[in-house]
């Protein structure tokens, strides 16, 4: 007995839907493009104004209104000499320097400390429609204006004596930055797994404990970002700022750079060299964190 074996011939593809299929690559690609554009755009509208601080940085009063963007010019290396030296008569760079790591230091502590807490309790609170009710609080306590809160603010912090602190005023950036910190650390210690936690306390490890060295550092990528945010939040207020620390000896450097200007002339190289030395510290901080930033706002958590 014999059998044949027979090959069947593939199916032929028909023409219109091989157009079609070209043509739908073609539509991703074209829309490819755009998006590649608007990107490159988007970056180059980011980066340029940065770039121009320092660019004007090194001109003359002159060429700064002649030359808005900086491109051209004399060169005047001098101005950073005289805007770290600061103002005739007022103080040095440096002091606004230090107390703007001092707020930046006390507002880290307790924006972190009290944010990973708050959002850990509210992950871990077994009470049904309180932890939806306290996430509402937080989100119109992010939202809510500032200037509203700068008059009682100053009444708080003068009944205190604190006005003139560096390290008062950080406490209370801190606080303003606590419900963005509640809001991100929430959403990732929302996916950590159950099975982790129960682990720690079949272990003997306490809620606590559970916490401090399980929970805070694997996900180190969110609140990498928290850090991130909120120093650049406290590095560059002057709202607030300007009202609380009135003595110059106390100013931090987005209130302190308001001295370069003067009542009837204003050297605009010297004023954009202040800018540049104040933007630089935290823009460093910023490019070497910046995979954090990305890891812990689109990914959520560590283990996702």
């Amino acid at each position: 007995m014999s059998a044949t074996l027979s090959t069947a011939e593939p199916a032929a593809v028909p023409v219109t839907a091989t157009k079609t299929r070209h043509s739908r690559n073609h539509r991703r690609s074209v829309w490819w493009w755009l998006g590649f554009l608007l990107l490159v755009v988007w970056t180059i509208g980011t980066i340029f104004p940065v770039l121009s601080i320092f660019l004007l940085s090194v001109r003359g009063t002159q060429d700064v209104y002649n030359h808005p963007l900086g491109l051209s010019g004399a060169l005047h290396w001098g101005n950073y000499s005289e805007a770290w030296n600061g103002a005739p008569g007022g103080t040095a760079f440096y002091h606004y320097l230090i107390n703007s790591v001092v707020s930046v230091v006390a507002a880290l502590l307790i924006a972190i400390v009290l944010g990973t807490v708050t959002s850990y309790a509210l992950v871990r609170n077994t009470s049904p429609g309180k932890t939806p009710l306290l996430l509402r609080v937080f989100v119109i306590a992010l939202v809510f204006p500032l200037v509203v809160l700068v008059i009682p603010i100053f009444g708080l912090l003068d009944q205190a004596a604190l006005l003139n602190s560096p390290a008062a005023i950080g406490v209370v950036y801190g606080v303003l930055a606590c419900p963005t910190v509640v809001l991100i650390t929430y959403s990732a210690f929302l996916e950590f797994p159950e099975e982790l936690i129960d682990a720690g306390n079949l272990d003997g490890l306490s809620e606590w404990g559970v916490f401090v060295r399980l929970v805070l550092p694997l996900n180190r990528g969110p609140i990498a970002a928290c850090l991130v945010l909120t120093m650049i939040f406290v590095w560059g207020e002057a709202q607030l700022g300007i009202i609380a620390l009135q003595q110059a000896q106390s100013k931090t450097l987005a209130v302190g750079l308001l001295g370069l200007q003067g009542q009837y002339f204003t050297n605009q190289g010297v004023l954009f060299s202040g800018l540049a030395l104040a933007t630089l510290p935290i823009l460093v901080v910023y490019l070497i964190m910046q995979k954090f930033i990305v890891r812990g706002l689109a990914l959520g958590g560590a283990l996702r």
